[in-house]
């Protein structure tokens, strides 16, 4: 089963609806620490969920004062568990947040790209995940890009589809008629051309859409187009009394390893955040088949790799 999704960057879009929801109405967001997350850090990393299963007179509150934040890089991994095959990460992007402007830069790296995994060689980057879980993908992106990565994030994509259902959907002027269907991942597309909104099923379906000739790139401008609707639509006051109901479905979906408190200080960094501001950069590169083994691969030269890792370097010291 294939999770052509995105999303992920509706990890961030959470985040940072979250924290406006949060500030609009003078909240202090919650602290999720002494275990109270309802996830589990990831494979022993330090970090916690979102949960937000204390009451809310005992949730402590985060300094203002509290420690500056500076620029810093996350992974963001993308998990189909719809049958509970998770063995591989078809959405993988590379985001450096700046608090200070606040500006979110994103890479989505294209799962078929050809790189070296650590200790298995040469091969597609999404089978990184399948052979040594999110510390190898890490690893893998760190070695092929030459730069350090601070944190990182993996949703599932039920997350996704509830917070766009408990935001009342989430609307967006579909670019073309789209009817596809693939019973074997449960994906059913019949999609009308023009505005409308969408349910969360619907908007998944849209943002994983990629039988057309543009393929990764139109799936990439969907996915753009979705995260900056749903950022969008929760800097409105309908969504204020969602809060709670948000940070509960982040606690369920979503696993970081961010610390709790350093998490709250980043949604407050968003506050006011201007959907505008995400930049996407597009990984240049080649769809072929290799002759060693038959398959499609995408072929990043290493001139783009070597143009990527400035970015990124730019990115983190601005």
């Amino acid at each position: 089963m294939r999770f052509h999704n995105f999303l992920l960057l509706a990890t961030m879009a959470g985040l940072l609806v979250t924290g406006s929801v949060a500030g609009s109405k003078g909240l202090n967001p919650i602290d999720g620490e002494s275990g109270t997350g309802k996830n589990p850090a990831i494979e022993g990393e330090p970090g916690t969920g979102y949960g937000v299963d204390r009451p809310i007179e005992n949730r402590p509150l985060v300094p203002r004062s509290q420690t500056r934040l500076r620029p810093k890089s996350f992974l963001i991994l993308g998990i189909d568990t719809r049958t509970g095959e998770s063995s591989r990460s078809d959405s993988i992007l590379l985001a450096v947040l700046n608090p200070e402007r606040p500006t979110v830069n994103v890479i989505p790296i294209p799962r078929d790209t050809y790189v070296h995994v650590p200790g298995h060689g040469p091969t597609k980057i999404n089978h990184a995940f399948a052979y040594g879980g999110t510390p190898l993908v890490k690893r893998t992106v760190e070695e092929w890009l030459q730069t350090p990565i601070d944190h990182t994030v993996v949703v599932d994509f039920k997350g996704f589809e509830q917070l766009v259902d408990l935001l009342g959907g989430v609307r967006v002027n579909v670019e073309k008629k789209m009817d596809y269907d693939d019973p074997s991942d449960g994906t059913h597309i019949h999609l009308r051309a023009g505005d409308q909104v969408l349910n969360g099923k619907q908007a998944l379906d849209y943002s994983r859409f990629r039988h057309d000739p543009e393929a990764d790139t139109g799936r990439i401008r969907r996915q753009q187009q979705i995260v900056r609707a749903l950022i969008h639509q929760g800097l409105t006051l309908d969504a204020v009394p969602k809060l709670f109901p948000i940070l509960n479905i982040l606690g369920d979906h979503v696993k970081t390893s961010i610390s709790p408190t350093e998490l709250l200080l980043w949604v407050r960094s968003f506050y006011g955040f201007d959907p505008g501001s995400i930049h996407t950069e597009t990984v240049k590169g080649v769809n072929q088949v290799a002759r060693s083994d038959g398959l499609w691969y995408f072929f990043v030269e290493k001139d783009e790799q070597e143009r990527l890792q400035q970015l990124l370097n730019n990115w983190r010291e601005s």
